[in-house]
């Protein structure tokens, strides 16, 4: 986590207008003011004490020498013992499950060490959005259903339901105690950038209580950042460790196993935050009459033009029956969708190749979450519902929707 720089701004200026005036009593041979202080060697002394003050953190720094170390020294070390103690804390709290909560976990024994109210953690992908990771505590209103986003080297808030966007201030890979008040929004929050492999992948927003301090008297902002980091590390290395057994070696994708699972996770997290989510169903034709080696490529070419038109935050799933495949998308409706069902025909279409003489055909059919259905169980027959009626019909995409709408799309 990158610590909040120092700002030379007051004592530069004040340097440079001390080392004007000696400069005059140097060209005039006397001092400035007709006084019987030396004002010459009181002024220089005054430089000196500025320019170190300037220079402080380079002087003071880890590396450097004289008694500014040892005091440097002492403050990493404090912080490493108060990243040390809530490791522990963690580990006593997750003693005898598994990992695959560990970001919630992390973030509740982090808010029962400070004095905030809630605390939020949030994943930043590719495209500047924030999705969120997990909760603890009661998040404000504004947050509930809202997102961050990084635009234009500024920090947006965009809410739900066409209300807009709103620039909270901007973007700082450093933490910073922010106030917003609009007509929409009324905030006052804390929030804690965190790096992964060199560049900002997360951010903790801490709401603290109305009557409370910024951040918490007992724990700081840059040890919170240390042990979240930390965290999020284990909890990705953990999902590595088990890809081996979750991941198809064949296609790469997720071997249908893991998809009930998954779904519910996903389901529960939009009904939760009151997130849009989208069930795609693709079914690749011809494919259990063809030769082994045919069979797979066209798999693979599937299974490529998945990886490459889903986000990161969307998980695809190869079914061990031929040619049935699954993708979550999540945050998505249905609109958004049918967008992306056409970039995965289109990079599908790229990826045939030489097997286009085989003529194959993707069918797609999507369901979403709530506008087609409110639960899990519902939400996938629908999916297969349409998957069903493309297969049937012909076209290469059907949203449940359009079924009964009479609306092709």
């Amino acid at each position: 986590m990158k610590r909040t720089p120092s700002n030379p701004g007051l004592a530069l200026p004040v340097n440079l207008v001390l080392i004007g005036i000696l400069l005059i009593g140097i060209w005039r041979g006397q001092a400035p003011f007709d006084t019987v202080i030396r004002l010459p060697s009181l002024l220089l002394i005054l430089v000196v004490i500025n320019t170190l003050l300037i220079f402080r953190e380079s002087l003071c720094g880890s590396g450097g020498t004289g008694g500014c170390a040892p005091a440097g020294r002492a403050s990493r070390s404090a912080h490493l013992e108060r990243v040390s103690r809530l490791r522990r804390m963690l580990n006593t709290r997750i003693s005898g499950s598994d990992e695959s909560q560990l970001p919630a976990d992390a973030l509740g024994t982090l808010l029962g060490s400070t004095d905030q109210a809630a605390m939020a953690l949030y994943t930043l992908d590719e495209s500047g959005a924030f999705a969120q990771l997990a909760t603890c505590g009661a998040l404000p209103a504004q947050l509930t259903a809202a997102r961050f986003v990084v635009q234009n080297g500024e920090l947006v808030l965009r809410h739900p339901a066409g209300l807009g966007d709103e620039v909270i201030f901007r973007w700082e890979t450093a933490p910073r105690h922010a106030r917003h008040a609009s007509a929409v929004t009324v905030l006052t929050i804390e929030l804690v950038p965190l790096m992964m492999d060199g560049k900002p992948s997360a951010l903790l927003v801490s709401m603290p209580k109305p009557s409370g301090p910024r951040f918490s008297k007992r724990l700081d902002a840059e040890t919170a950042g240390m042990f979240l980091e930390g965290a999020l590390a284990r909890w990705q290395s953990s999902i590595r460790a088990t890809e081996g057994r979750a991941h198809d070696h064949q296609t790469g994708l997720q071997r249908f196993e893991w998809f009930k699972e998954a779904f519910e996770i996903e389901v529960e997290r939009s009904e939760r935050y009151h997130q849009n989510l989208t069930l795609m169903l693709v079914d690749l034709t011809p494919c259990d009459d063809l030769p082994a080696g045919q069979r797979e490529a066209l798999r693979q070419a599937v299974a490529a033009a998945l990886r490459d038109s889903l986000r990161r935050l969307d998980q695809a799933f190869v079914s061990s029956r031929p040619g049935k495949f699954a993708a979550i998308l999540t945050e998505t409706g249905s609109d958004v969708a049918a967008r992306v069902t056409e970039r995965v025909r289109q990079a599908f279409a790229t990826r045939v190749g030489d097997l286009r003489r085989l003529n194959p055909r993707l069918a797609i059919g999507t369901a979403s979450y709530p506008s087609d259905a409110t639960h899990g169980d519902g939400l996938r027959e629908m999916a297969e519902e349409a998957l069903a009626e493309a297969v049937k019909s012909g076209r290469p995409v059907v949203a449940y929707g359009s079924i009964h709408s009479g609306e092709e799309k």
